[in-house]
């Protein structure tokens, strides 16, 4: 009988002493999660940091906080601090970089057919290229970006891309010979082939550089980065094309995001409902008018193409299109069916 009871007693106090433990252990786990910092996420962008982006990328951090209940903060590197858009892309891909927001044309990069988005042209205007791309559209480019281990969060916008240099281009023949500046695509390279000229490859960051060395004549890129980087002091005529309707693609690693709690994943996704994309967009080209007004203001000039001269560069540019898709990849053929099927359905009148 004695043994017995001894025998329960130690049970009993072995109970106890494992109910202690856990409780110790449930406290120190709460203490842990109370005084834990928050997770960093580190955002890669080749936008300059004085440019009207960076409200934007501001915005978007203090939602991410405040959302996430301070658990979340968003590092925005700019200028290509990180690494250069096309390269940003890859470490995202493969995590060590955690978001990015790169022009659609260095998604090539990952998912090669992805750059058809951005052929020479081919959108008669912004209105068109917006609702092709929130159709069904974007959920095939989510879907080939998540295969990649990319996880898209919602359309960006980078207004119109325009051709810069130290005179104007308002004929293809202008540019016969000249080099061009290319950003590292196949879908640069034949764009300035159809036009005769030499495609140079060249980063955002290096644009500055190459124009002043005469590396190349001539680049294509968007005009908040053109006056934002100076650019316009070395390159000071503007020719508006409207060469191409850019979009770009804010995205997170998809490792990155199987990292976060379900509650911070929830966090971001609000974060980025707070702004809704036509909003995105609708203070980007307000901005990009602003930088042709800065242009023009620090005596640079601005040569506005007339539908005929446009129309010229366009019959130049259709017969890439194709070319483009077929060296696009595998898959590029049957992704360019379904854009030409979504901007069917959404064209402008020509």
């Amino acid at each position: 009988m004695n043994q017995s009871l001894r025998s329960n007693n130690r049970l009993a106090k072995l109970s106890s002493a494992l109910a202690v433990a856990a409780i110790m252990t449930a406290f120190a786990g709460t203490a842990r999660a109370q005084s834990t910092e928050p997770v960093v996420l580190r955002y890669s962008t080749s936008a300059p940091e004085k440019s009207a982006y960076s409200a934007q990328f501001t915005r978007l951090a203090q939602a991410v906080s405040e959302e996430t209940g301070g658990s979340v903060r968003l590092d925005i590197y700019y200028g290509s601090q990180l690494a250069n858009d096309r390269d940003a892309v890859q470490q995202v891909a493969r995590g060590r970089i955690d978001m990015t927001g790169a022009n659609i044309t260095n998604w090539s990069a990952l998912v090669p057919e992805l750059q058809l988005l951005m052929l020479p042209m081919y959108f008669r205007s912004a209105a068109e290229m917006d609702c092709t791309l929130d159709g069904p559209l974007a959920q095939e480019v989510a879907r080939r970006l998540q295969a990649r281990g990319v996880r898209m969060l919602r359309w960006g916008d980078g207004s119109t891309m325009e051709m810069f240099g130290k005179k104007a281009y308002t004929s293809p023949g202008d540019l016969t010979g000249l080099k061009g500046g290319a950003y590292g695509s196949r879908l640069g390279v034949l764009m300035w082939q159809a036009l005769d000229a030499r495609p140079t490859p060249v980063s955002t960051a290096e644009l500055a550089t190459a124009l002043q060395t005469g590396l190349i004549d001539v680049t294509v890129t968007v005009p908040i980065y053109y006056v934002a980087l100076g650019l316009n002091k070395i390159a000071p005529v503007m020719t508006r094309l409207d060469l191409y309707f850019s979009s770009s693609v804010n995205t997170i690693s998809q490792a990155t995001w199987e990292q976060l709690a379900p509650a911070q994943r929830d966090g971001i996704t609000r974060a980025l409902a707070r702004v809704p994309v036509a909003q995105i967009r609708s203070e980007t080209r307000a901005a990009q008018q602003r930088a042709f007004e800065q242009h023009v203001a620090s005596g640079g000039q601005i040569v506005v193409a007339t539908p005929e001269q446009r129309a010229a560069f366009r019959k130049v540019f259709e017969p890439v299109w194709p070319q483009v898709a077929r060296e696009s990849g595998p898959d590029g053929p049957a992704f360019f069916e379904a854009l030409q099927a979504a901007r069917k359905a959404c064209a402008s009148p020509s």
